[in-house]
């Protein structure tokens, strides 16, 4: 029922393991249900997996070299090979498959950021204040961009009808959400919306959207167009 095989599975997890270390630096575009396409072209999936292959590499080298920081890799590969190595699941990429190996990255960049930054104030003869209030002054920027997209991404979880049209907006071609963001206008009573938007899903053959339109046609009296949209879905999803 996935549509696709553990190889094609396995070919388009390194795009989605990229995709998740893009939004560890900065969350945006979020979204709740991404329905990415399976890669099958080889053309489509090298560079990401060449780039996660080379993540790997260094991982391996660092833990050959018994130096401290292989934990990082190994600790965000290894958790994360449950989830998008070659074993398939329904959907491709979904962030919160990445929280816990997001620790990995939120400590290497931490520490990285600290060894660094007193690096450079030894060359540049910078003090213990100087660094203070520089490291301070990182982290409050850092902490108000945070709390600010924070803030952003909690009102679209304000009703069931603002977080599928925040999928929509990032991705508008979601057949999913169009049934779910179709529904949540059904309980708004924007009754002719939740028909427009569901159009989309029961013309690609979802037994879902037709049981839904049966359900909206008949809330405006509309029976014949009803009972036209049940009998599809009976017909789809006996």
């Amino acid at each position: 029922c996935r549509g696709f095989t553990a190889w094609e599975y396995a070919c388009t997890q390194p795009r989605a393991i990229l995709w998740y270390l893009r939004l560890a630096f900065w969350p945006h575009p979020l979204c709740f249900d991404y329905v990415r396409p399976v890669l099958r072209d080889w053309t489509q999936f090298a560079l990401p997996a060449a780039v996660v292959l080379l993540l790997v590499g260094v991982t391996l080298f660092l833990l050959a070299r018994s130096r401290p920081s292989a934990l990082f890799g190994v600790w965000f590969f290894l958790i994360l090979s449950v989830t998008s190595s070659f074993m398939p699941i329904a959907d491709v990429c979904v962030e919160h498959r990445v929280y816990l190996s997001l620790a990995a990255v939120v400590a290497a960049v931490v520490l990285g950021g600290y060894e660094s930054g007193c690096f450079l104030l030894r060359r540049m003869g910078g003090g213990a204040r100087v660094g203070a209030a520089l490291g301070w002054g990182g982290v409050a920027v850092l902490a108000l961009l945070g709390g600010w997209r924070t803030i952003e991404r909690n009102r679209d979880y304000r009703s069931q009808t603002a977080l599928w049209e925040s999928v929509l907006r990032v991705r508008p071609d979601n057949l999913r959400a169009k049934l779910f963001y179709g529904y949540g206008l059904f309980t708004e009573n924007r009754v002719d919306e939740a028909i427009a938007v569901t159009q989309d899903p029961a013309r690609a053959g979802d037994p879902a959207a037709h049981l839904n339109l049966g359900r909206f046609y008949a809330t405006q009296g509309r029976l014949s167009e009803a009972k036209a949209s049940y009998r599809a879905a009976l017909a789809l999803d006996p």
